[in-house]
């Protein structure tokens, strides 16, 4: 075989290797917007139960405390940034709902579905339960611009699955630690 030959043999299948070392790695989050700045602040409606506020704020600052990224999240009355409590499509079916609007994001709306059997409290819930700060730190997450994780991080053990996973098994408490993809989704779209 020719020595150029060779070398360009070599080079692809170097180049190869490197792209499927990539592969492995790769990011799976998925950025669909984000906010001009590196906050935004959110309010409760007057339809939210005064037991989902608590759960909401944990669910919010779990993205605020991501130490390699700028992002907060902030707590204020006069918000145009509502939380909300209604109906969405019934038990059994979407827990939350978020919608943000313009790119760069200019505010939101979130929607805890009420037909659900929500868990508002702190430690575990019943395996029939939803828990809600679980669900409050998904929704959070594509308030500040993430969409839901690429399926390679939401497959086998629950309890290794990224937040911003689509699914969410009830009684489970884990969406409540955000996984490493969710922290990388944060880091870039709010570097430090």
């Amino acid at each position: 075989m020719k020595p150029a030959l060779v070398r360009v043999l070599t080079a692809l299948a170097v180049a190869t290797l490197a792209a499927f070392a990539t592969w492995r790695v790769a990011r799976a989050y998925v950025i669909q917007a984000r906010w001009p700045l590196n906050s935004a602040t959110y309010t409760y409606s007057y339809y939210l139960p005064q037991a989902f506020q608590n759960g909401t704020d944990r669910g919010a600052y779990r993205w605020t405390k991501v130490k390699r990224s700028s992002w907060v999240w902030i707590k204020n009355a006069t918000s145009l940034n509502w939380i909300h409590y209604g109906n969405i499509d019934g038990r059994g079916g979407i827990l939350g709902q978020t919608f943000r609007y313009g790119n760069p994001i200019t505010n939101f709306t979130i929607t805890y579905d009420r037909s659900e059997n929500w868990y508002t409290g702190a430690d575990i819930p019943a395996s029939n339960q939803v828990d809600l700060e679980s669900i409050a730190a998904h929704e959070f997450g594509h308030a500040l611009g993430l969409g839901h994780t690429q399926s390679t991080y939401c497959t086998g053990a629950h309890n290794t699955w990224a937040t911003m996973c689509g699914a969410y098994l009830l009684g489970a408490i884990t969406p409540r630690t955000l996984e490493d993809d969710d922290k990388n989704g944060v880091s870039a779209l709010y570097p430090p």
